[in-house]
């Protein structure tokens, strides 16, 4: 257990550094290669459902931590809960043409650690994976 977070935590600093060079160089080459794409910010409001059409070549790391409040009030009466949730995933995207790309969006591994009530988990979430079609290509005036 200790192993893989310590893989997973070394995979994702591993390519922070090398995604955001990477999202920067597509980004300048695409324009270069053809002059009406121009570079372009990967939204970051929500990672999983989120993504621009455009294919590319990319890894994406995504950390997020929650820590759970001690006492949530449901109905009148309160329940203690603590501790946290982590979770460490990785999107890939891989760009076989200049409209095809296959995408790895929804992976990642997800560990809660609960002080109370809840019970502790840990493993890997919703995966989910396909292909980015851009099918409609406009040439800007």
């Amino acid at each position: 257990m200790k192993a893989l977070k310590s893989i997973c935590l070394g995979i994702f600093l591993g390519s922070m550094v090398s995604s955001s060079h990477a999202q920067k160089l597509d980004a300048v080459q695409s324009s270069k290669a053809n002059k009406e794409t121009s570079p372009v910010v990967m939204p970051i409001s929500n990672p999983i459902y989120n993504d621009i059409a455009i294919p590319t070549t990319r890894l994406t790391p995504i950390y997020i931590h929650h820590n759970f409040p001690d006492k949530v009030n449901i109905n009148g009466g309160s329940v203690t809960v603590g501790g946290s949730a982590t979770v460490i995933a990785l999107q890939i995207e891989y760009a076989i043409t200049e409209n095809i790309s296959l995408v790895a969006n929804k992976d990642g591994y997800i560990d809660i650690d609960a002080d109370r009530t809840l019970e502790d988990e840990d493993g890997f979430g919703d995966l989910g994976f396909g292909v980015k079609w851009r099918f409609v290509h406009g040439d800007q005036n």
